[in-house]
């Protein structure tokens, strides 16, 4: 009978169908999973933890994002540890603490920095032009000259200069810094320490 041949047919495609669309989902659903968490960890968002009662091979790689994921947390709240410490221990140094370019814009200093050169802030520090920061040397030539020992060497110890305070007054210091790259951005800039020897 050709209509009972052709009903065969017909169910045979539907369970082929069927069975293909189902094997699809068993097979895309943990990879489009999978995406969305790779996806969130490229732009660094790891805040969702990666799940699977699976116990295949999918779910092996479920697990395996996971301990990337976590892995990656950890590493990043470690980083971020040392870096609070860091701080930490510059803002209660006694020491001047700076980071900074070659043409005196400031990126950053502690408190004891500002302290030592008038200022009621790191904030208000920091707002200062770089015009201003390169005229807070006494001696326009000392600051060249220490410009130059830095290009030449990358590094400074035990520098002597006269500083130029916020009101006016003068202090001797004694500056060691050293030329650094950042890996992330390829930019160099300068991180120093200045000790206040005005009383010797």
């Amino acid at each position: 009978n050709p209509w009972w041949r052709a009903w065969q047919v017909a169910v045979m495609l539907i369970y082929i169908a069927l069975g293909t669309f189902g094997t699809a989902q068993i097979v895309a659903r943990p990879v489009r999973r999978a995406k969305r968490h790779f996806d969130a960890i490229a732009t660094g968002d790891f805040s969702k933890p990666v799940l699977t009662r699976r116990t295949d091979e999918f779910g092996d790689m479920l697990r395996g994002l996971e301990h990337m994921r976590q892995n990656l947390v950890d590493a990043i709240n470690a980083r971020d540890e040392a870096e609070r410490n860091y701080r930490s221990v510059l803002e209660r140094s006694m020491q001047g603490f700076y980071q900074g370019t070659e043409d005196g814009q400031l990126l950053a200093v502690n408190s004891a920095l500002a302290r030592m050169l008038g200022y009621d802030s790191t904030a208000q520090l920091l707002a200062e032009p770089s015009e201003t920061v390169k005229r807070m040397h006494v001696e326009s030539a000392r600051r060249e000259l220490f410009v130059q020992q830095m290009r030449a060497d990358g590094f400074v110890t035990g520098f002597e200069a006269r500083l130029r305070r916020r009101d006016g007054g003068i202090i001797w210091v004694s500056e060691s810094a050293i030329a650094v790259s950042d890996s992330r951005t390829g930019r160099a800039h300068w991180e120093g320490f200045l000790d206040d020897i005005t009383a010797r």
